[in-house]
This record gives structure tokens, C-alpha cells and sequence, in this order.
């Protein structure tokens, strides 16, 4: 079996999987949708995986992990294997918020049950150094191989991935609410004490909903896209938000909406983020963001603005392969 680092990739192979990981979307009603940007952008975030691979970086991990030099710096990388039926799959080392390693695939192949647990323990050993806890893959939603994979004890869904166009959104207005850009010096110690009191009284969503670093803070402040909304001279909550390119849009992409603990709780989610979406849609085409399948709450937040599931990913733990 052939196998050589992602970044050794011929373009055509490149296309291949691009056009593998698109099909996982349920992308069929979005409105204005182009196949080709969307498969050029999926080829994109695909090579994106090799953006580490710097000497600098591989020293950084090196030493994160405690690694010695047995351990070549190819085997760090993510992976490309030719297999059987000129099938290919990408194999990459990663981590999600909560710390755990995974081993993230993308396949030509159909990735069902069979396909992962046939994989798991071989890629496990590929990449030793890792000790990795899950297998992560992205099975169409609803598809048969989704429901196949989750029948895996342990297996579970994690991020949703939701969008719509922003033409869809209902952008019915609570007029009672007014929005400033937030303010670094002025509002992140607001953010931060209501986000920890939150986080103290809902333990399990430290790893679901993790409190935004005051940097990615600031850097959003200087695209524009974190704002404060107020109701009767009060902070009410934050919406932030980055620029996104998912399936070829110009778009955003939602990464924290928080509402302070007097408010929480009353309906002003959506408010929240339809006001906060009103100002841009001159500059915006797509509304997407991911969010933990298990925070239902932000889930049917979302699908009132219809956002709706366009993809899902699953976790598969090693052991259980």
C-alpha cells in the first residue's frame, strides 16, 4: 500500500478527496449554490492540514508531547494512502477542546461502520506517538453509513455544522435592542465574569461551549464581527463571529453567542443574533457556524434563524473498533 504525506499530493487526487468530503454536505437546497467554488474551497481546507508542518511547529509538538528523535518528522504529518479500487483516504492527528487526541479520516470510500473499525486499530498504530482516543469521520447526515458508524458502542455525534444563506434568515427586529461594537478595554471583563459564573454553574459545557480567548476577541473586534447588544442601558450579551469561505461563500461563521445570566433564559437568542446579522447582510451571503449536537439549546437557536444540519460529525472510540 502506498502512502506519502499530504503535502507530496498530486492535484488530481487532491480533487478526488475534495469532491469525497463535499458529498458528505447536504447541500442540495442551498440557495445560489456553486459546485465548483464549493469543491475548490473543500480542496482548500483539505491542504490547509499541512499549514503546521513547519519545523517550528513540529518542534512545538515535539516537545508538547514529548517526543524523541525516533519519532521522524514524517510520521507527525498528516497522511495519504492509496488503497484498494484506487481508493484514497487522509489520515490526520488532532485535538478538540476538551484535550483528547483523535485521528481525524476523509475518504473516497464509503465510510461506513465497517470501513472505520477495518482502519481504526491500523491508523492507531500508524500513528503510535499520538495515543489517540477516537476516530473522527463525517458520514452524510442521516445516510445509512452514519447510522451504521453510531451503532459502535461508544460512538456518539459531536459538532453539527448549520447554515443557510442569509436571505433566508428572518431578520425580524427586537427593536428594543440596540448593538455596539464590543470593546476590548471596556467589555472583556464583563464577558469573562459572566462567562465563568456560567461555565461554574454548568460544569459539562466547559468543553461544549469553552469561553472565547481575549486575543480571537480582539481579533474579531478588528474584523468588525464581535458586537455587544443592550437593552435599557445594560449589556445583554455578545455575538462574534469570522469570515468564512465554507462552500465557496462569501460568509461567517458564528463562534460565540453569550447572553448574561439576568437574561438568559427569556427568548432574546434569536434577537440576538438577527440583529446582529441585519448589519451585515449587505457584505454577507452564507450564515454558518458548528455547534456540539449535544447543546440543544444553541442548536434550536439556530434552526429558528433556519440554519439547518448540512453536516455531522461522528466519534468513534478506538477501543471499541
Amino acid at each position: 500500500m502506498q502512502h506519502y504525506p499530504l503535502k507530496q499530493i498530486s492535484q488530481s487526487n487532491l480533487d478526488r478527496l475534495a469532491a469525497s468530503v463535499l458529498e458528505s454536505y447536504s447541500y442540495q437546497d442551498l440557495y445560489q449554490f456553486s459546485y465548483q467554488k464549493a469543491l475548490k474551497n473543500e480542496a482548500r481546507d483539505l491542504w490547509a492540514l499541512t499549514e503546521d508542518e513547519d519545523p517550528e511547529s513540529l518542534q512545538a509538538l515535539r516537545e508538547r508531547r514529548g517526543l524523541g528523535p525516533e519519532i521522524q518528522d514524517e510520521q507527525l504529518l498528516a497522511r495519504v494512502f492509496e488503497i484498494e479500487n484506487n481508493g484514497l483516504l487522509l489520515a490526520n492527528v488532532c485535538r478538540n477542546d476538551a484535550d483528547d487526541t483523535l485521528i481525524e479520516i476523509f475518504t473516497t470510500e464509503v465510510c461506513d461502520r465497517v470501513f472505520v473499525e477495518r482502519w481504526a486499530k491500523f491508523l492507531n498504530n500508524f500513528f503510535s506517538w499520538a495515543k489517540a482516543k477516537y476516530i473522527v469521520c463525517w458520514p452524510k447526515v442521516g445516510s445509512e453509513a452514519a447510522k451504521s458508524i453510531l451503532s459502535t458502542s461508544g460512538s456518539y455525534l459531536a459538532d453539527s455544522f448549520l447554515a443557510t444563506h442569509m436571505l433566508d434568515v428572518p431578520l425580524i427586529m427586537n427593536y428594543d435592542l440596540s448593538f455596539r461594537a464590543f470593546s476590548v478595554e471596556q467589555d472583556w471583563k464583563w464577558y469573562e465574569r459572566e462567562y465563568q459564573q456560567f461555565l461554574q454553574e454548568n460544569p459539562r459545557f466547559s468543553d461544549i461551549v469553552p469561553m472565547t480567548e481575549k486575543d480571537d476577541i480582539a481579533e474579531a473586534c478588528e474584523e468588525r464581527l464581535c458586537d455587544i447588544a443592550m437593552l435599557k442601558g445594560e449589556r445583554l450579551g455578545m455575538v462574534m463571529a469570522e469570515v468564512s469561505s465554507e462552500l465557496g461563500y462569501q460568509g461567517i461563521l458564528i463562534s460565540d453567542i453569550f447572553i448574561a445570566d439576568k437574561y438568559r433564559g427569556k427568548g432574546f437568542a434569536s434577537s440576538l443574533q438577527r440583529g446582529f446579522l441585519a448589519s451585515r447582510i449587505e457584505d454577507c451571503q452564507l450564515v454558518c457556524g458548528y455547534i456540539d449536537a449535544s447543546n440543544k439549546a444553541s442548536l434550536h437557536n439556530a434552526m429558528n434563524q433556519n440554519r439547518r444540519v448540512l453536516r455531522q460529525e461522528c466519534y468513534v472510540p478506538i477501543a471499541s473498533c
